[in-house]
């Protein structure tokens, strides 16, 4: 284990250690680390006041302390309900304080059971969801068979499930996920053996076949890693233990860069700046950029602000502007970072409503974003006494955010969200941790937001711009034609970057605004020039009209040819 964490790993062991079950075959309750188990370490460790102060931020073995649940099949119907039974005198409580119309605040649609708990969220290029959680219902350590993952395929439009269990031989719990250029999802890392060891293998997801796959293996065993598409069509990944970041190849190899190693925190908000640098903005306070050609190098520009914003929110909600909201104690502040220059450049913008943490971020159709669930109290992993039911929505424009409706369910760790191509947002999973199961949080179900934008000034669904006809690919600095009777009435022409969410982090996710004029029967719209701006990849291509609504997202792929 890194000397950095070891000391707050062993505070948060102790803290924990009540809500944890005893080993099947000791009895004793065992210290975790991503690199392994240490019985003894709680009795042997020194502690410093430094490291008690630091609380259960980043340590790796408070992650995997926490993903150990603990109940047995028929355990946990009854934890759902028991969830449900908590907090519905609260959710109703939450719904009746931003009652309103649904033009102003949206409307959240029923609360339905999925057979998996969405722990890792992902946008497939055929509009449908992959989601996937871990080997079973009780904790992670009790079962020696590591050789599968729960997963399943969710089409919002029908409803449907399909399952698609992972059956490659591995485990990817708590593994980072982006899609590469040609829409299939790259998967690193995972749980590989009960003492939740990282494993060194990387998976592939084609939509098309729905069939898992083997991809090239790391260099050393991941757990908790971050995947960021680069503006080369490469794939980096980067932490969830070792510190060498990785990157994989357009032809399908990896190759490390030595020169780039960094301890940084587990999953990494890192997304690419439009000079094609991989730019880094949290959780923690020091902003940090990537050049992944040759060996690598890092480059640091200081403080972000002087918050840990562990388990907060980012989001990229236009060319090189990032959103950073929530986290750490459950702050309500947020800032804006602009990363277009040669350095970049923080300013504050309006707090939330509500101090969030294990909350998400996701972008919408307009460009504005989203902020769901999360904690009001600071609790490390869940307090159900502190759920935040009600949506906020962020304006670029104004910089303040809006409360809308109140979501059902509580949404606090290993929940997920996601911008669907209908310009609703799916939100799914909660629980499956050792002090989830303390507390009797398990959500097992997903719930989709209607934004108000999709409203008409009478209440009713809006009537909405139309794609007729779009290119299904398109090279850089080329134009998209677009056909739409709805040409005069277009306000935004943008694409938006499929989303991957875990762990309050979106991998991928970007909102590129486009530049554009009328044509016969249509739109004509400039393709970003640089790969920067938007990395090669499937993306959902929206009209918005002058009254705010989008349309129905087309799929595009940007790709100029070069790219593998």
């Amino acid at each position: 284990m890194r000397a950095a964490r070891s000391g707050v790993a062993v505070v948060l062991a102790a803290l924990v250690a009540l809500s944890w079950a005893p080993t099947a075959a000791t009895g004793r309750v065992d210290t975790f680390t991503s690199e392994g188990v240490s019985p003894d370490a709680a009795s042997s460790a020194a502690v410093s006041p430094d490291a008690v102060s630091a609380g259960p931020e980043s340590p790796d073995a408070g992650h995997a302390a926490e993903d150990l649940p603990v109940h047995d099949a028929s355990a946990e119907p009854r934890l759902a309900a028991r969830t449900r039974a908590a907090t519905a005198a609260a959710a109703r409580e939450a719904a009746q304080a931003v009652a309103g119309p649904e033009q102003v605040v949206g409307s959240w649609g029923p609360l339905v059971d999925w057979p998996v708990v969405g722990v890792h969220a992902a946008l497939l290029p055929d509009g449908t969801v992959l989601a996937y959680d871990s080997v079973g219902d009780h904790a992670t350590e009790t079962y020696p068979d590591q050789t599968f993952s729960r997963a399943t395929v969710w089409d919002p439009d029908t409803g449907k499930q399909t399952s698609v269990n992972v059956d490659t031989g591995y485990n990817v719990f708590c593994s980072g996920a982006a899609h590469l250029v040609d829409g299939t999802l790259f998967v690193a890392g995972g749980t590989k053996d009960q003492q939740l060891h990282g494993i060194v293998q990387t998976h592939l997801f084609d939509h098309r076949t729905q069939a898992w796959s083997l991809g090239p293996e790391m260099a050393a065993g991941r757990w908790y890693p971050t995947v960021t598409p680069l503006a080369d069509g490469e794939t980096l990944v980067t932490e969830g233990g070792p510190d060498i970041p990785e990157v994989r190849t357009t032809a399908g190899t990896l190759r490390a860069l030595g020169g780039a190693s960094l301890n940084l925190p587990l999953y990494p908000w890192i997304d690419v700046g439009p000079d094609g640098r991989a730019f880094y903005s949290g959780p923690d306070q020091t902003l940090r950029s990537l050049d992944t050609s040759g060996a690598g190098a890092w480059a640091g520009y200081g403080q972000r602000d002087p918050t840990d914003r562990s388990y907060g929110g980012h989001a990229l909600y236009d060319v090189g502007k990032i959103l950073v909201a929530g986290g750490g104690g459950s702050h309500a502040d947020a800032v804006v970072i602009d990363i277009n220059g040669a350095a970049p450049q923080v300013s504050a913008t309006a707090p939330m409503a509500f101090g969030r943490r294990q909350h998400n971020l996701t972008v919408l159709a307009d460009g504005s974003v989203l902020a769901t669930g999360g904690n009001s109290s600071g609790a490390a992993f869940v307090d159900l006494a502190a759920n935040v039911y009600a949506a906020e929505r962020w304006d670029p424009t104004t910089g303040r955010w809006t409360t809308l409706a109140a979501e059902t369910a509580p949404r606090q760790y290993h929940s997920t969200a996601l911008l669907l191509p209908d310009g609703r947002v799916l939100s799914a999973g909660g629980g499956v941790c050792s002090e989830c199961d303390a507390v009797g949080y398990l959500a097992k179900n997903a719930q989709v937001f209607t934004p108000p934008y999709l409203y008409a000034a009478d209440g009713r669904l809006a009537s909405r711009p139309t794609v007729t006809g779009a290119p299904s690919r398109a090279g850089y600095g080329g134009t998209l034609r677009i056909s739409t009777p709805d040409a005069a009435s277009i306000l935004k022409v943008a694409l938006v970057r499929l989303g991957a969410v875990t762990h309050s982090v979106n991998m991928e996710q970007r909102y590129v605004p486009l530049q554009f004029s009328p044509r016969s029967g249509g739109l004509r719209a400039i393709v970003p020039a640089t790969a920067g701006v938007a990395p090669p990849g499937v993306y959902m291509l929206f009209l918005v009209d002058a009254a705010g609504v989008p349309s129905v997202a087309r799929m595009v792929t940007l790709d100029d040819g070069s790219h593998g």
